[in-house]
This record gives structure tokens, C-alpha cells and sequence, in this order.
């Protein structure tokens, strides 16, 4: 059977509610909706260094809850999971290892200069910070989080299958994101368009790469 299908708009629906099948109106989940940009939100991030600093702690709390799961889960830790992981806070982590774990990840995580240099890019930023952006700044910061994590996870004897990687791979990897965040910094602000300007870049290179990584997977695929 083929169906037809006319749009209507909101307010000429709810005038004319003759129109309505059982006089129902059915709201679709953003996950049955067929156009990928349906339910997009334009969303920034701007604020004090307490506001940052807070983000990033949020960050490590995020990524060291879904370590734990994905070790204790292994191939049946869904990806959905980490949504709800999102909404929750540090205090809600057990009187256990992953606790103590946490603090010492993200004290000395915040004391890493590529984390000031990262700091003094967006706390002095007039212009508010969208997805794309955030999302690189973050990709250049999560081997700083990561590898600390997995070294204490496996000094609690949580993780004793786990090869720490060798010291001067945090260091080249922190010394790569300081040099990414002050050349950010050179960017120069203040200069009409920069706004749109950086947009454009950071969606670029993401898209980048994303193509990247889609082009891995399917070489590594079987």
C-alpha cells in the first residue's frame, strides 16, 4: 500500500483537530526521526576557570566510570550506558579504590601544564565555544586522562593484564597539546569573523577526522 503524506504545521493542526486521526497527536523520540539534523541543538560552552575547571573534572570522573564498566562488562558494555554516566557526579562513586582513584587522577591532571595552557585559551575567549571545538580541545587532553587512569586501575590490581605505556609517551603527548593550545592562542580573537572563522576550521578537521577513523575501521574490519 503506498501512502501519501501532507506537512502541516503545528498550529494548523491544533485548529482543525477534525483532522486528526482518533484525535491523536504522536510526538516521535529524536531516535525514530529519519533527518539527522531533526533535534539538533546548537550548543556552547562559556565561563570562568571555576566553570572550566569543573568541566574537566566531570571529564575525568566520566572517563574513569566508563573504563571500570567496560573492563567489568567487557563485550557487553553498551555505549548507551555512557549517557546516564554523563548525569552523574563524583559523589556518587562508591567508599572503594575507584574513589581514591579519582582524586588522585584528576589532582594531578589539573596540574599539567598542557591543562593550563588549555585554560588560558578559553577562559580569556569573548566568543562562546561550540562542539567541534570543545571536542578537539578534549581529543588533545584525553591521552593525559587516560593513561593515568589505566596505571592506577592497574596498581589497585584491577587491571594486572595492563602494559603501562612507557613515560616519555605522556610527555610527548602533553608536550603536543601545550604546543596545539598556544598556537589556538595565536589565533588572534580579537579580529572581525574570528568566530565563524574557527567554527569552519574546527568542523573541518573533524569531519577530517572522522573520515580517518571510518577509513581504520574498515581496513581493520575482517
Amino acid at each position: 500500500m503506498t501512502y501519501l503524506y501532507r506537512y502541516r504545521s503545528a498550529k494548523a493542526v491544533l485548529e482543525q483537530f477534525e483532522e486528526l486521526d482518533k484525535q491523536e497527536i504522536y510526538f516521535s523520540s529524536i531516535d525514530e526521526l529519519n533527518d539527522p539534523m531533526e533535534g539538533y541543538k546548537d550548543l556552547f560552552w562559556s565561563g570562568d576557570e571555576i566553570v572550566w575547571r569543573a568541566l574537566l573534572k566531570h571529564y575525568v570522573f566520566c572517563l574513569l566510570d566508563t573504563t571500570c564498566h567496560t573492563l567489568l562488562m567487557g563485550p557487553e558494555f553498551d555505549a548507551k550506558y555512557v549517557g546516564s554516566i554523563a548525569l552523574c557526579a563524583p559523589e556518587s562513586l562508591p567508599d572503594a579504590p575507584i574513589k581514591n582513584i579519582y582524586k588522585r587522577v584528576s589532582a594531578k591532571f589539573l596540574a599539567n601544564p598542557a591543562v593550563e595552557a588549555f585554560l588560558s585559551v578559553v577562559v580569556s575567549r569573548k566568543d562562546p565555544i561550540r562542539r567541534n571545538e570543545l571536542t578537539h580541545y578534549l581529543r588533545a587532553l584525553h591521552p593525559l586522562i587516560l593513561a593515568p587512569i589505566i596505571s592506577d586501575l592497574h596498581s589497585e590490581g584491577l587491571w594486572p593484564g595492563f602494559i603501562p605505556p612507557p613515560q616519555i609517551q605522556q610527555e610527548t603527548a602533553c608536550r603536543n597539546a601545550t604546543q596545539f593550545f598556544e598556537a589556538v592562542a595565536n589565533l588572534r580573537p580579537e579580529e572581525p569573523h574570528h568566530a565563524s572563522f574557527s567554527e569552519a576550521m574546527f568542523s573541518a578537521t573533524e569531519s577530517t577526522f572522522e573520515q580517518v577513523q571510518l577509513i581504520a575501521e574498515v581496513d581493520l574490519s575482517p
